[in-house]
């Protein structure tokens, strides 16, 4: 499922007579549908209804599909993305059942799975739906989504466990927290992404800015003084916390900058100044080194963080990932480059998700985990919706009157911007939690799964 975003972008836009920058929309609008989702889903799922969370999820998830296979407009498209997008929270929520139903050594083992399979769904997904859309169009690779859901949803009625283990009363859900940041965070979104054009000076944007800031601001003050709150930012109050969200923030941003960039200039044709002209199948497997190197570097990262110290390998994989960008910035003229590049952003996925959820678990009390990986995965979720949005303006702004494709000054501009918030980031998490980082022994680390994070690409 969330293969089918970035390797789509140019059949969408070409299919939909939209230009490549309003095409970034299939994007956006599942990474923003995600990012709020999984807080309100992972906070339902604190109670009796996980399963119940889980059934209703996946059944959102097949009417996006249905409708994405269908949608007349692009608008419409847009909001089956929107419905598809609900279920990057699902992955969380299985990683909850897990925990509450097997003894510890059998869960840990069992989130392991979950999220390896995550990411081995990322890698095959992007080439087979590349394979999909070359061969039937894109509305097969949603059809695909169809089978996919389809299939889980029948599975998870058969086989997850129903009630037991939770605390009596937990898991209720304060509605008008939930629909303040959801209004608020998506008004501030709107007036990102679509500022530049309507205008700046526009009343919707002169308006919708200021009432989306006042919006969030009350949803902050309701959440910091509720007893239950939907996201809790009192436990960012430690820096090692504060600056794994203000890094995700970022990173994620940064991504969303970079990866539709690469497949779009994979895919279009070279006679527009910039592009390999490649098929939207060669497209998804340039695509795998990333997933593969990323699953790698995760996996290796005790073995690292003793070379290199565990209080550098954030600022090490930002460094890394902002070299990626500026590297393919101006190399971007052979199929090499595009794998190459994918590869090095794989090690600088690796290292900096795999750092990030460390420091706040190895921060944090154990009872305010859930707490502090929901405020983890909100801004995971809004930066990577930032930085689709960010993309959008950015090559919009450099597309001429009449034209579908922006100029190459477009895509390095975008990618050049990214590598600034990278190092911003590097910068940021060296000075702000100090050398020395509270990590927890080998034992205390057997839950930490960070290879996880990769449910959130699309």
């Amino acid at each position: 499922m969330t293969s089918l975003g970035a390797p789509l972008l140019p059949s969408i836009a070409d299919a939909m007579h939209v230009s490549l920058a309003t095409a970034q929309w299939i994007l956006t609008a599942a990474l923003l549908a995600g990012g709020l989702a999984t807080p309100i889903m992972g906070h339902l799922a604190d109670g009796p209804r996980q399963r119940s969370v889980v059934l209703t999820t996946l059944v959102i998830l097949i009417a996006g599909s249905v409708l994405a296979v269908f949608a007349p407009t692009f608008a419409i498209l847009v909001l089956a993305r929107g419905l598809q997008g609900v279920g990057f929270g699902v992955v969380p929520v299985t990683m909850a059942i897990a925990r509450r139903h097997q003894s510890a050594p059998v869960a840990a083992r069992t989130v392991a799975t979950l999220s390896v399979t995550t990411a081995v769904g990322v890698g095959l997904g992007y080439p087979l739906s590349g394979l999909l859309d070359s061969e039937f169009g894109y509305r097969a690779a949603f059809w695909l989504g169809v089978g996919v859901a389809t299939a889980a949803l029948i599975m998870a009625i058969r086989y997850l466990p129903r009630g037991g283990g939770y605390v009596e009363g937990s898991g209720g859900l304060d509605v008008w927290s939930a629909v303040l940041m959801c209004v608020s965070l998506s008004g501030l979104l709107l007036v990102a992404s679509d500022g530049q054009q309507l205008g700046w000076t526009s009343p919707a944007v002169l308006a919708g800015g200021p009432i989306s800031l006042l919006l969030g601001a009350a949803w902050i003050r309701r959440e910091l003084r509720s007893a239950e709150p939907l996201v809790d930012f009192r436990v960012a109050a430690h820096r090692s916390v504060l600056t794994a969200d203000i890094s995700t923030l970022l990173v994620s941003a940064s991504m969303y900058l970079y990866l539709p960039i690469v497949i779009d200039i994979v895919q279009t044709p070279p006679d527009h100044g910039v592009g390999l002209g490649e098929s939207v199948l060669v497209a998804g497997f340039v695509l795998v080194p990333m997933s593969a190197c990323t699953l790698a570097t995760s996996m290796s990262f005790s073995r690292l963080a003793g070379l290199i110290g565990q209080h550098l390998m954030l600022p090490v994989g930002c460094l890394v990932f902002a070299t990626t960008m500026v590297f393919f910035t101006f190399a971007h003229d052979a199929l090499w480059q595009a794998f190459v590049s994918m590869a090095l952003l794989g090690v600088g996925c690796g290292l900096s998700w795999a750092a990030m959820p460390r420091m706040i678990v190895s921060t944090v009390a154990p009872s305010q985990t859930g707490h502090a990986m929901g405020l983890y995965q909100l801004l995971r979720g809004i930066g990577m919706a930032l930085g689709s949005a960010l993309a959008g303006v950015l090559l919009g702004a450099f597309t001429p009157a009449g034209a579908a494709l922006p100029t190459v000054g477009g895509y390095q501009t975008a990618l050049l911007t990214g590598a600034a918030l990278c190092v911003t980031t590097a910068i940021v998490s060296y000075v702000l939690p100090g050398a020395t980082l509270p990590w927890r022994t080998r034992a205390e680390e057997a839950v930490i799964v960070p290879a996880a994070d990769l449910g959130g690409l699309s």
